[in-house]
């Protein structure tokens, strides 16, 4: 009888500790780590970036670890990666900006695979640099037509109200979060204008876009049915 007792406390701990046991240790820690983040204040300076296709800066390949990231919605709701990865659903991260008519056209296809399989995966997008601010002076066609103007911004303050006025104009059901000023996570994930990746409960980058749903090689619906062995979408 007291061995059998005993055996049923190990097994009680050992579920309790399962969350945690799909995530490497030192993912565990640099989680942990990232509770010390706060918010970014308004007034902090945005770092100007440079957002272009096909960049030579590039985010995590499949296979990889992705790297850590804390990110704020306008709300002042908290997002840390690994922290949602040890609640037991794969992280879909998509980014994008307002001024990315790719993103614009694309936010159909984003707002879909929301509706379809968020009971799989959190689903989130992070709203970056602009991808086409004034001052680049390229005069995208979309843009001019759909009379989308913004410098980039100075401060964290003034991405968040660019990122408001895009979420007041479009259909956008996904979660957003906002870049921080030092434009950590472009700086981690790469600098494309649309990017996405799935990312596993180990950390571990299961799908790579540098072009959301771009082509057939980069075909979102694909990659959920084969990760998740769906029947069809």
């Amino acid at each position: 009888m007291k061995n059998l007792k005993l055996n049923i406390i190990v097994i009680i701990i050992l579920l309790s500790l399962v969350p945690n046991l799909l995530i490497p240790t030192g993912l565990i820690n640099k989680e942990t780590n990232s509770n010390k983040i706060q918010i970014p204040n308004d007034s902090d300076t945005v770092s100007f970036l440079k957002i272009e296709i096909n960049s030579e800066i590039q985010g995590p390949s499949i296979g990889e670890i992705a790297p850590n990231f804390t990110v704020f919605s306008i709300n002042k709701q908290k997002f840390n990666l690994y922290s949602e990865l040890k609640k037991g659903k794969p992280v879909l991260l998509v980014t994008g900006s307002y001024t990315c008519p790719i993103y614009r056209i694309k936010l159909d296809v984003i707002n879909d695979v929301y509706n379809r399989y968020s009971n799989l995966l959190n689903i989130i997008v992070v709203y970056g640099a602009e991808a086409h601010p004034v001052e680049y002076n390229d005069e995208i066609r979309l843009n001019i037509e759909d009379n989308i103007y913004f410098n980039a911004p100075k401060t964290y303050l003034e991405r968040k109200l660019i990122a408001k006025e895009m979420l007041e104009n479009l259909e956008h059901k996904i979660p957003l979060y906002i870049d921080n000023p030092n434009n950590s996570v472009l700086n981690k994930y790469g600098y494309s204008p649309n990017s996405s990746y799935i990312i596993g409960l180990d950390g571990i980058v299961l799908s790579s876009h540098d072009m959301f749903h771009q082509g057939p090689k980069h075909n979102i619906y694909k990659d959920i049915i084969s990760l998740f062995n769906l029947e069809d979408y």
